[in-house]
């Protein structure tokens, strides 16, 4: 649990950083590209899951996908050293959360195992309510800010997660978020009226793909086993 809230509060700590020094595309490419890749080598390292086959060339063509969407949206792409690193430590952090509550799922339900995580990490942060302005805070459209992203973001969409962790690999779950900026450009373009290059729909039908693959049921190419008479 302890590693989990420490991961928890990581990502926070290392993607805004990361963002503010490379820019949101850079730092969301390297951050959401290197999670599948840290949470494959954790989930193998650490619970012995090796992933499976086809997970190597899905994960492989969802990053490349979310590359192409963030980058063809229309970012600014500064490759400032230190923000990729925080970027990649943001990645490792996210894989690191992935691990501790799959490991937890063992034993308590998604509720609790998400409660516990983000409590603990929200208490590892609570430093920052010292140094941080929080007048915004008071204000009506500050208030309805914070409690989306505390119901919708949090609670209702890691509850979710925990939910789909119990039934699948650490790896194939990393894979599975990179739905995450295909969902952003498409409420961008619904709620927001945004535009997207044909570039950016190219990269969200690539991680699409990738997702269908590694969401495929069973192991291409194994042979069935033999009825036992």
């Amino acid at each position: 649990m302890g590693v989990g809230a420490a991961c928890v509060a990581a990502y926070q700590l290392t993607f805004f950083a990361a963002v503010e020094r490379t820019g949101v595309a850079a730092g969301t490419i390297v951050a959401i590209g290197s999670a599948p890749a840290f949470a494959g080598l954790l989930g193998w390292a650490v619970r012995g899951e090796r992933p499976v086959r086809r997970w190597w060339p899905a994960t492989a063509l969802a990053v490349a996908g979310g590359a192409l969407l963030v980058a063809g949206a229309g970012g600014e792409v500064d490759l400032d050293l230190l923000g990729v690193a925080l970027a990649l430590g943001a990645g490792a952090s996210y894989a690191g959360y992935t691990v501790a509550a799959k490991s937890l799922l063992d034993a308590l339900p998604p509720t609790a195992v998400m409660g516990l995580l983000f409590a603990g990490g929200a208490v590892l942060l609570s430093p920052l309510l010292l140094t941080e302005p929080l007048g915004w805070l008071g204000e009506p459209s500050g208030a309805l800010a914070a409690l989306h992203l505390g119901v919708l973001t949090v609670a209702a969409a890691y509850v979710l997660f925990g939910i789909g962790l119990r039934g699948v690999q650490v790896a194939t779950a990393g894979t599975l978020t990179l739905a995450e900026p295909v969902t952003a450009a498409v409420l961008g373009v619904a709620v927001l009226d945004e535009s997207l290059p044909p570039v950016a729909w190219l990269g969200a039908a690539v991680v699409l793909g990738g997702l269908l693959l590694v969401a495929t049921p069973g192991r291409p190419g194994a042979a069935p086993r033999r009825a036992r008479r």
